[in-house]
């Protein structure tokens, strides 16, 4: 049966020399595995560019339920990125949001809402001009809420320290190393209450952050392993 959705791409395989095995993340499906043909010839380029990472598309796919590889009858942009294929900064940042997202989503999840967040921000994103070297950060922290682990912002003067295991803000150290320390917990905080502020003064500050974050999915995710882009994306963003 033919259907129409919303799709955005979280990984290509190449299968023959022209075609790819997608997975989209779709707005109806949850995430599938899609084979795409035609990526070769006079139309490869153009095609090609609807295949990068997080790239928003509109679908038109055949649906059987009985098929764990499903086809593609139409496949076009939603948005063509302006800024982003021309900035280092947002396509290194598009690189590591999508290794994130790709080992967070279940392999059958649908969640309209979630996938109305990934869809919308990468839009901002292409579109933002300031702000740029904070945004995967306010990101992963308002993706959380939809995977279930929102942290509680219960900072103060007294709960100065982030327990990375229970995601709440407690007033002394656990008795494990899972938490974040006083500075970097006041600026948690301030990521989760949404000041529309710059939050680092640093890149080493931001990085150490990034870590504890990277840390939090870890605890909370099943099988989520290693974010192979971060190493790159710390050297763009120095």
């Amino acid at each position: 049966m033919l259907h129409t959705t919303r799709g955005i791409i979280l990984k290509t395989i190449k299968y023959s020399e022209n075609a790819v095995i997608a997975k989209i993340y779709t707005e109806k499906f949850g995430l599938r595995t899609y084979i795409i043909k035609g990526v070769s010839g006079k139309k490869r380029q153009a095609k090609k560019s609807l295949l990068q990472p997080l790239s928003l598309l509109n679908l038109v796919v055949y649906e059987k339920n009985s098929s764990n590889l499903q086809n593609i009858k139409e496949i076009e942009s939603a948005f063509p990125y302006k800024s982003i294929p021309l900035d280092i900064r947002k396509s290194t940042i598009v690189l590591f949001l999508n290794e994130v997202v790709y080992k967070s989503i279940g392999e059958e999840e649908h969640n309209p809402g979630m996938f109305d967040f990934i869809f919308s921000e990468m839009i901002n994103l292409d579109e933002i001009e300031e702000n740029v070297t904070d945004f995967h950060i306010i990101f992963l922290m308002r993706f959380s809420k939809f995977l279930g682990f929102l942290p509680q912002n219960s900072y103060s003067s007294k709960n100065r320290y982030f327990d990375l295991q229970e995601g709440f803000f407690v007033s002394a150290k656990p008795f494990h190393s899972n938490f974040i320390g006083n500075r970097l917990s006041e600026k948690l905080s301030m990521v989760l209450s949404g000041e529309k502020e710059k939050f680092f003064s640093n890149a080493s500050l931001r990085n150490e952050l990034l870590t504890k974050i990277i840390q939090y999915y870890t605890l909370h995710v099943p099988a989520f392993d290693e974010i192979k882009s971060f190493s790159i994306l710390k050297q763009i963003l120095e």
